[in-house]
């Protein structure tokens, strides 16, 4: 029988430690190193790329239609069978795409570059101010007497495969969201729980987590990822797309910050809720799996298809005429 005591306690924690911006506030304001780096995020995500879309979508938008229908009517071109509505949605959607093209994302590609780069340094310098600055170091110590070779393939096999599991997983949430009702509900869920995923990322990072580690953690704790990530998908996952992308990227420094200072349930808190752990990667995992098996098929019979033919060449009789 489920303890709902404990796993509301769980939840609770993992909601208190999402929801206290104002430490991350106070963290960032305390610190010379790092006010400069969330500044910069800030005015790049926030004033530049958000503000850039609000005026497009609010003001600029809005007054060249207003503009084109008004010219059209001024000319009287309505009066020569030409439906004034259609130009002004042709002309509209040609002043949306060029602004897509050569506005949104250029500006969209640049942010996420610097944006990624400035949240390693944030994380770097909170962990350095922490223990797992010297956790990570003593662990790379350690690791020397280990096969070298097995721990660098093991590595690169998860670089290759993290992304590919988050894109599936998120192409998920974003699926799910689309069915009405039950999806916003899901598609939230999922996406709370990809977030924290996200912030936790660098705290496992600096323990030396593997991918397999990491999964099996975050999915004993499900409830206080589910809370912790649920602030940072309620505030940014409810506009179009560049819009949320650019308050996500705005607001995701303080949740990284957040999650290597917060202190999820224990190993005993989590045995305390009596509870089987949802498998929420289960279904990402197999179709990653599926997908890097037809990959790895396809190279292998492109590569023995080759071999074939080469060898083929090899063997005919070349025609000399002497």
């Amino acid at each position: 029988m489920p303890n709902t005591k404990a796993i509301f306690t769980n939840i609770s924690k993992g909601f208190r430690d999402g929801m206290n911006l104002p430490l991350a506030i106070d963290i960032f304001a305390k610190s010379k190193t790092l006010k400069p780096l969330f500044a910069q995020c800030f005015v790049l995500n926030g004033c530049l790329f958000v503000g850039s879309i609000i005026f497009f979508d609010y003001i600029a938008t809005p007054l060249f239609n207003s503009s084109t229908a008004s010219e059209a009517n001024g000319n009287g071109l309505d009066q020569n069978a030409v439906n004034t509505d259609y130009l002004s949605f042709i002309l509209g959607l040609l002043f949306a795409s060029l602004k897509n093209l050569f506005w949104i994302w250029p500006l969209y590609t640049v942010s996420f570059i610097l944006s990624a780069a400035w949240y390693d340094d944030i994380a770097e310098h909170v962990a350095k101010k922490t223990s797992l600055h010297k956790r990570a170091s003593s662990q790379s110590g350690s690791s020397n007497s280990l096969d070298f070779r097995s721990n660098i393939i093991k590595k690169i096999s998860d670089l290759i495969y993290r992304p590919i599991i988050f894109f599936i997983f998120l192409l998920q949430a974003s699926l799910v969201s689309v069915v009405p009702i039950f999806g916003t509900i899901t598609g939230f869920v999922l996406y709370s729980w990809l977030y924290a995923f996200y912030a936790f990322e660098y705290v496992w990072s600096y323990k030396g987590y593997s991918l397999e580690r990491r999964i099996k953690y975050f999915e004993e704790r499900w409830g206080y990822m589910l809370a912790f990530g649920a602030p940072n998908a309620f505030l940014s996952n409810y506009f179009p797309f560049f819009l949320s992308s650019g308050v996500w990227a705005m607001l995701f420094p303080m949740f990284i910050v957040l999650a290597m200072v917060s202190k999820p349930p224990s190993s005993s808190e989590v045995e305390s809720e009596d509870l089987k752990p949802p498998r929420i990667f289960s279904y990402t995992i197999k179709a990653s799996s599926i997908l890097l098996n037809n990959v790895k098929n396809f190279v292998q019979s492109r590569s023995s298809a080759d071999d074939t033919q080469q060898a083929s060449d090899e063997n005919k009789t070349p025609n000399v005429n002497y």
